[in-house]
């Protein structure tokens, strides 16, 4: 079934979930392009401003749970419009904190997307009831776009007064697409019972859950996570520094979405040809010399080159690792998966809240990037392992 041939009223509700999606990829992005600013306006430490990170990811974390009592109570359309006003609402607090009110705030839009993302994806799959992968990409693109754009808006509006008018705009767009989702409907609101019959696992044909294998996808969750949001999170940060004139520095951020997003695209492709783990091994290589890459950086030019080069080493390593888990576990995955998603929040907590600290305690932000560097080493060393864990 394509979207063509959902009833009209349906596809509105995917063109709404296109649109949150759109927002949510803003709202998740646009700490990193922020955080010079931030700093300047509550004259904060880079370790003050590394929290910042910890109380979205918390935040998020948080909200993933609250999705799943959410969903079986209330249904998709409502939770997903919920999450939408639970954003707004942070990002409102945001434009009117002090610190550190502003962390609660942070940590209140944090709930808001860790709701939006497994709500909209779980929406889109229900109203595809074929399990067609094509429509979820595709709603993954929609955060993608928002991704890329979101520090394009906070470069245009980089001034002390004029970066208030991007939180109002984002709180109305965000509380709009709510009012719209709140008023749309889909069958089957409410998630039933799940499909059976697919092909077993190498967990499901043992019978034993390998918890020896869940702990080290677990582990590989927390240190992507922590590693992409390091490297994102900062970069503008690091770009505003170098000391080149005007605002391009808070466009960094939309260079390293654009190839991650654009690589995420192109990785089907190339997994025709080679193996997922070459593909992964491949990423992280890049991920690796893009990170050494800013580390070395002197110009704005080298920084964006970086953003670049280590935005699509981490593009196809996320998507492979969530294939992985459902490949090796299959019906069995569902009893790990809150533990997996866990420490990936976990991991966007801690990993770039480190790289503030260690900028703080030394005077050197160039030091602090040495903290995402070792997590695409460490996932990189460990491919073998997983390998060794699944035969």
């Amino acid at each position: 079934m394509t979207s063509q041939a959902l009833p009209h009223r349906e596809r509105r509700t995917i063109l709404l979930a296109h649109a949150a999606f759109v927002l949510t990829g803003v709202v998740v992005t646009m700490l990193g392009p922020l955080i010079p600013i931030l700093i300047a306006r509550w004259t904060i430490s880079d370790a003050a401003a590394g929290g910042l990170f910890t109380a979205q990811f918390t935040g998020s974390t948080l909200g993933t749970v609250l999705s799943s009592f959410l969903i079986p109570r209330r249904g998709f359309r409502v939770v997903l419009a919920l999450s939408l006003f639970w954003m707004a609402i942070g990002i409102m607090a945001l434009a009117l904190a002090t610190w550190p009110a502003g962390v609660g705030a942070v940590f209140l839009y944090g709930i808001g997307f860790g709701i939006a993302i497994p709500t909209a994806n779980l929406l889109v799959s229900r109203m595809y009831p074929e399990n067609d992968a094509g429509p979820l990409n595709l709603l993954n693109m929609s955060w993608g776009i928002g991704a890329i754009a979101g520090p394009i808006a906070i470069s245009a509006l980089v001034g002390e007064y004029r970066i208030s008018i991007f939180f109002w705009m984002l709180a109305a767009l965000l509380v709009g697409c709510g009012l719209a989702v709140a008023t749309s409907s889909i069958r089957k609101d409410v998630p039933g019972p799940e499909k059976t019959g697919s092909e077993p696992s190498i967990a499901d044909r043992s019978g034993k859950l390998n918890w020896q294998l869940a702990a080290l996808f677990g582990f590989l969750f927390f240190i992507y996570v922590g590693t992409e949001n390091a490297f994102s999170g900062w970069i503008a940060s690091y770009a505003k520094r170098l000391g080149d004139a005007g605002s391009m520095w808070a466009l960094t951020p939309s260079f390293f979405w654009l190839t991650l997003v654009g690589g995420r695209g192109f990785a089907p492709l190339a997994l025709r040809r080679f193996s997922s783990r070459t593909i992964a091994s491949a990423g992280l290589v890049l991920a690796c010399v893009g990170t050494i890459t800013l580390i070395a950086s002197d110009h704005l030019r080298t920084t964006v080159l970086s953003a670049l080069i280590a935005g699509l080493g981490f593009a196809s390593v996320y998507p492979i690792m969530i294939s992985g888990l459902s490949r090796h576990f299959g019906d069995q995955a569902h009893r790990i998966a809150g533990f997996t998603f866990a420490l990936a929040g976990m991991g966007g907590a801690v990993l770039p809240w480190v790289v503030g600290f260690v900028a703080d305690k030394t005077g050197s932000l160039r030091l602090g990037l040495i903290v995402p560097l070792a997590g695409a080493i460490t996932m990189l060393v460990l491919q073998p392992a997983e390998g060794r864990n699944i035969e």
